[in-house]
């Protein structure tokens, strides 16, 4: 079960939050504690135990927060306060690979993806309405107050209400850094700004992108295509499909290039079930698929062969390219379980092959020639059986 399902499944038996300020403790609503969690599970080294005691850390921080700021209207002076409070006790050091709340929580670390996830979880509890400006490699803040926006440039002590675009190398405060994992220049649909803006919730996303980046790193090919495809659990309806699709694309080739096409079958699953109607993936699909197909055939296990081509023919639905696919492969099976006398394989094969094969004479040419075959087999044995049986002494 993955990590979030059992997450759920226990959050409704956590003990009760460590005690705040009443008006704090009120403050914090139950949305921030939703995005918290989610938040903390696009952590690759997550267990249940340490997101339940990383969850209640923040959240006892975020009660602190609002406890020292003391209960009141959320105002521009507020959030000034707020922005010193946050870069004087929590963020202390601006590191790029510091894209996880804990770094933040344990060590004061943090990158442009934690820094915004972090104020805007500590505003939000204060009555701030908050959301996230997205430019491809960087990511800000804006507070709503009364009737404007106000942006902040969360990595940098002087960056509270900055107008306009605002530097995204690092400063000589050590913050303003570029550390959101996307590669610039991509087309989107933005502001006059240059900016995206989305919400905190969809904000989570950026941290299973940057996850399925940074597993790239360590090999794990299969780890990338899954962190992609829980980032558009948040992102699904942004224009953002395209950079989940880049990490698609190079966890399959590096796989299938590598003649792994167990591990390129796995990702190319994934990515079809995040985009079914799409022809890209099912052509992924199709190649990993067939490749398995011919090499369980060479190893003497048409029926591995027979499962896959099934389970390739159900993910792709029936389409003109599934029908190539299982023209393909089906002679296969049926030949390899030839060679083995499986007998009712090959003619399920062949049955196979018929229902795909448009030109019916082509179709019952290989169920003819696996009845051929078993006949022959079978008088082979029969044959055999008597010369045996002549031999014996009587």
């Amino acid at each position: 079960m993955p990590l979030r399902h059992v997450l759920i499944a226990t959050a409704a038996l956590m003990l009760p939050l460590g005690a705040g300020p009443a008006t704090a403790e009120t403050s914090v609503r139950a949305e921030v504690r939703d995005t918290l969690r989610e938040a903390l599970l696009a952590d690759p080294e997550a267990s249940a135990a340490r997101v339940e005691a990383d969850h209640r850390k923040i959240h006892e921080e975020l009660l602190d927060i609002a406890g020292r700021l003391g209960p009141g209207r959320p105002t521009y002076h507020r959030a000034l306060r707020l922005h010193r409070l946050l870069h004087r006790h929590y963020l202390r050091s601006y590191h790029e690979e510091a894209d996880g709340l804990r770094q933040l929580l344990e060590r004061g670390e943090y990158n442009c993806l934690s820094a915004t996830v972090f104020y805007g979880l500590a505003a939000r509890a204060l009555g701030y309405d908050v959301r996230v400006l997205e430019l491809p490699g960087h990511l800000l803040l804006e507070l709503g107050i009364g009737s404007r926006w106000v942006r902040v440039e969360t990595t940098s002590v002087r960056g509270f209400d900055r107008e306009g675009n605002v530097a995204v190398m690092p400063s000589s405060d050590g913050g303003g850094g570029t550390a959101y994992l996307l590669l610039p220049g991509h087309d989107r649909a933005a502001g006059r700004d240059g900016y995206r803006r989305v919400t905190l919730e969809k904000a989570v996303g950026f941290f299973w992108l940057n996850a399925a980046w940074r597993s790239f790193d360590r090999g794990e090919t299969v780890a990338a295509a899954t962190s992609a495809a829980e980032a558009l659990r948040f992102l699904h309806d942004e224009p953002m499909d395209g950079d989940v699709q880049r990490v698609f694309a190079r966890a399959f080739r590096e796989e299938y290039e590598a003649g792994r096409f167990d591990e390129a079958y796995r990702i190319a699953t994934i990515e079809l079930l995040e985009f079914p109607t799409e022809t890209t993936p099912r052509d992924r699909l199709f190649a990993a698929g067939m490749k398995r197909v011919e090499d369980a055939c060479d190893d003497g296990d048409p029926a591995s062969g027979a499962a896959i081509a099934e389970q390739v023919a159900a993910l792709s639905g029936p389409t003109r390219e599934t029908g190539r696919f299982e023209r393909r492969a089906w002679p296969l099976i049926a030949a390899a379980a030839v060679r083995l006398e499986d007998w009712d394989l090959a003619r399920r094969a062949a049955a196979h092959y018929e229902r795909v094969e448009p030109d019916p004479a082509e179709a019952r040419r290989l169920a003819q020639w696996v009845d051929e075959r078993m006949q022959r087999q079978s008088d082979a044995g029969r044959a055999f059986g008597g010369r045996i049986f002549d031999l014996c002494p009587g």
